[in-house]
């Protein structure tokens, strides 16, 4: 396994938020309309489109990162019709993780409900997973010890993982605590034109280095 390590002084102190879902009844076909830009398709929204994930961990005694046998198979199975907008139903098949690890997803199947909007990449409730065209800050939490920021840094950093070299949007995400200052644990997204998620952190913020560590390991892309 290879990961950007130009970035891993960084990832030694990184944060995440784990952010839940809202899950929606929408109306499923394989036919929605209205219709995508078959043109514009940076998150690679496609049904039949996979990616499989591999997850590293965090050795506290080693202070490195090891490989594990947790697994995120991720598909799109169909396209949904919410609110008269089409998004792409992903189906996240997590094997390997009968520990129940924190770094990674449970055992068992997943399922999101995603958009591209004009290069952000929406939920169903109009929050922002990423986006690939706007580095102003955003806050995407209010937590008692301050908010919550993602932001954009660079569309041209080059990531070397499992399935090869992408040249990637690199988006960290971070916090300013209540006295203003900013947290020194940073995390890190990576997502490349075409190919979608390629690489990301997976944290805590009370804990100085990443707990684990997710990397794109094969892909497959509908004709």
């Amino acid at each position: 396994m290879q990961y950007p390590t130009k970035h891993f002084s960084v990832l030694s102190i990184c944060l995440i938020i784990f952010i839940g879902f809202i899950h929606m009844s929408c109306s499923s076909s394989d036919d929605v309309s209205p219709e995508e830009n078959p043109e514009i398709n940076f998150y690679a929204l496609a049904v039949g489109n996979s990616w499989v994930y591999t997850n590293l961990r965090y050795n506290i005694n080693t202070q490195e990162y090891v490989e594990t046998n947790v697994v995120d198979s991720v598909s799109i199975v169909n396209k949904e019709l919410v609110d008269g907008e089409v998004f792409f139903r992903f189906r996240t098949k997590t094997t390997g993780n009968a520990n129940d690890h924190p770094f990674a997803n449970s055992n068992g199947e997943e399922f999101e409900l995603l958009r591209d909007s004009t290069g952000y990449l929406i939920r169903p409730d109009g929050s922002v997973k990423f986006t690939n065209n706007n580095f102003t800050p955003r806050v995407i939490f209010e937590e008692s010890f301050g908010l919550i920021y993602d932001e954009l840094i660079s569309n041209q950093e080059t990531v070397m993982v499992g399935a090869g070299e992408f040249e990637s949007s690199y988006m960290q995400r971070y916090a300013i605590f209540n006295d203003g200052q900013r947290s020194n644990a940073t995390d890190h997204f990576y997502y490349s034109y075409g190919v979608g998620l390629i690489y990301e952190t997976i944290s805590f913020i009370s804990i100085e280095n990443p707990i684990g560590i997710k990397t794109l390991a094969s892909y497959r892309l509908a004709d």
